[in-house]
């Protein structure tokens, strides 16, 4: 708010200096001055509303910006969370397969060790 008034004090400098240097005073009179004045004023009050109007839209980008983030973030981490299911899973299955692996090699391992028994 501050840095607004101070913006619009410095313009208003920058306005005035310009109308001083631009054009003498004898040639123009109170009443053509006031009107000059008053236009460019008008255009600073234009430009300033519409700043504001950008400020305003810009923060509602934003604040667009920041809940689309929140709604990736929560989406990473559910996905993030699916993952560790898939992985306790796989984890379970490869433990399965790697001790039916070790009984089906310790079969074959203990038969070869003892012989085959053959029916009589």
């Amino acid at each position: 708010m501050h840095l607004k008034i101070f913006i619009i004090i410095v313009i208003m400098f920058a306005v005035f200096n310009t109308i001083a240097m631009a054009q003498p005073f004898n040639d123009l009179t109170e009443r053509e001055l006031l009107i000059q004045l008053y236009s460019k004023i008008e255009g600073i009050e234009r430009d300033v509303n519409k700043m504001v109007e950008n400020t305003e839209l810009i923060q509602r980008n934003i604040y667009n910006l920041d809940k689309r983030i929140t709604k990736n973030e929560s989406n990473i981490e559910s996905f993030c969370e699916s993952i560790d299911d898939i992985v306790a899973k796989w984890n379970m299955l490869l433990t399965f397969f790697l001790t039916l692996l070790v009984a089906v090699i310790a079969s074959i391992i203990g038969r070869f060790i003892n012989g085959r028994k053959v029916k009589a």
